[in-house]
C-alpha cells in the first residue's frame, strides 16, 4: 500500500514515542544521584547554603602541562615537531567524588589561543556520542586526558601562542573544575 505524503504510519509513532522515552530514561540516569549516601554523609558535591565552586576547587588541583614527543615539559616548540597538551585533575580532597560528562568528551577540550584568535581546537572535526557518562574519583586518584597538537593539521608560524585547558566534566552536582592556561612559544 503506497502511503500518502505528510501522513505518519503506526510505526512512525512507535519510532518517535521509543526516541522520546530513551531521552526520557538517559536524562533521568543523568540527573540521579551516583550511588548511595547514607543521611548526613558527605557525598562529595560541597554544595552548602546554595554555594558552589566554579574555578578552583579546594583539595582538586588542576594542572596544563605542555610535552614534548619524549614527554618531557617544554615551552619551546620548533614548528616541525608535534607538541603534547596533557590535563591532570587530583582529587585530593580527602573523600571520594562523583564525576559526570554531558557527552562523550575527554575530560578537557584543548584550544590554542594567539592573542584572542583560536588557532587550534581538539574537538575541531571530532563527533562524540551523546551519552552521559558518570564515574567516581577516589581520593588521590587523577582524572587526565591529553591531546596531540600535530603541526600537519594546525600549522603554526614562529610566535607566542597560549595553550589553554577546559574541563569537560562536573564534580558531584554542580562544581566546575578551572581552566588552566599555559603559555609557549613556536621557534623556526
Amino acid at each position: 500500500m503506497k502511503r500518502k505524503p505528510g501522513r505518519r504510519t503506526a510505526h512512525d509513532r512507535t519510532a518517535g514515542t521509543f526516541v522520546v522515552l530513551v531521552f526520557l530514561a538517559l536524562g533521568a540516569y543523568s540527573c540521579s544521584d551516583l550511588g548511595t549516601v547514607a543521611p548526613g554523609e558527605n557525598d562529595g558535591t560541597r554544595v552548602t547554603d546554595g554555594v558552589f565552586f566554579i574555578g578552583a576547587i579546594p583539595g582538586f588541583p588542576t594542572s596544563l602541562r605542555l610535552e614534548d614527543s619524549l614527554g618531557h615539559a617544554t615551552t619551546n616548540v620548533r614548528a616541525e615537531d608535534p607538541l603534547w597538551l596533557r590535563y591532570a585533575a587530583l582529587n585530593r580532597t580527602g573523600r571520594t567524588m562523583t564525576w559526570s560528562t554531558a557527552m562523550a568528551y575527554p575530560f578537557a577540550r584543548f584550544l590554542v589561543k594567539q592573542g584572542i584568535d583560536t588557532v587550534a581546537d581538539s574537538f575541531s572535526g571530532m563527533a562524540f556520542a551523546a551519552v552521559v557518562l558518570n564515574g567516581v574519583l577516589y581520593n588521590g586518584d587523577s582524572l587526565t586526558t591529553r591531546w596531540r597538537l600535530d603541526p600537519a593539521k594546525y600549522p603554526l608560524s614562529p610566535g607566542s601562542y597560549t595553550a589553554v585547558a577546559v574541563p569537560t566534566y562536573v564534580l558531584g552536582r554542580t562544581d566546575i573544575p578551572d581552566s588552566k592556561n599555559a603559555v609557549f612559544s613556536i621557534i623556526p
